[in-house]
């Protein structure tokens, strides 16, 4: 599940959509979440995505 709304936030980070997106995982650690890395860089270069 987690590959393709990685896929999506990614393309509208790309395209600089205007586009709110709000992620919200449930994990114990942050290790846990698939993708932190780039979600995070995501995060710094799209303003309107939200990771929490």
């Amino acid at each position: 599940m987690e590959t393709p709304l990685r896929s999506m936030i990614k393309f509208c980070t790309d395209r600089k959509t205007n586009t709110d997106i709000s992620l919200l995982y449930s994990n114990r650690n942050e290790d846990e979440i698939p993708f932190y890395d780039d979600l995070m860089q995501m995060q710094r270069a799209n303003p309107q995505l939200l990771v929490g």
